[in-house]
């Protein structure tokens, strides 16, 4: 049976994997907008899966790599964040290049991971996720770098009300 896990956890665990406060919350943000924090999640459409809905290319590697690590399960849910930011033949620039940025806020980071890692490609979703993360920020982001704090900013958007699709965000 598919179960939701808890935001606070798998923002908890990026941050012991050493992601910055708006890194882990960009992140976060994306497995919420991509599984709804399912670790199973399917989709029944395109046959995605997992937190990262993999597809194509990326998700046989993946299935090999969930099945010699326990299979696709609600336990085992750290192994996909495992995946994505440690196997080296899966890591790629885009997700080094990812941790490099110096985000200004975790709504930019989530952008940027949206746009150039996960590649949705969906209307709107961008705002959506934009939205995520501001609330994970309001919810318990900065709970770890209480001696250097940023401060969130808002959800930025375009007089014409389209959010962050087509907003310019750092790429």
């Amino acid at each position: 049976m598919s179960k939701q896990i808890d935001a606070y956890e798998i923002y908890k665990y990026l941050r012991e994997k050493g992601l910055s406060d708006f890194h882990a919350i960009g992140v976060l943000a994306n497995i919420q907008g991509e599984s709804s924090l399912i670790p199973t999640a399917i989709n029944k459409t395109s046959g995605a899966i997992g937190f990262f809905q993999f597809l194509g290319s990326r998700k046989q590697p993946f299935l090999d790599y969930m099945e010699k690590h326990g299979g696709l399960t609600n336990d085992n849910w750290k192994k996909q964040i495992d995946y994505l930011l440690d196997v080296e033949d899966v890591r790629d620039s885009r997700i080094d290049h990812y941790l490099e940025q110096d985000f200004p806020s975790s709504t930019d980071a989530v952008v940027w991971f949206g746009r150039q890692v996960e590649r949705h490609g969906i209307k709107g979703e961008n705002q959506k996720r934009a939205t995520y993360a501001v609330e994970n920020y309001s919810n318990f982001g900065n709970q770890w770098d209480t001696d250097n704090p940023k401060k969130q900013q808002a959800v930025e958007f375009n007089p014409d009300g389209t959010g962050y699709d087509e907003a310019t965000a750092e790429e």
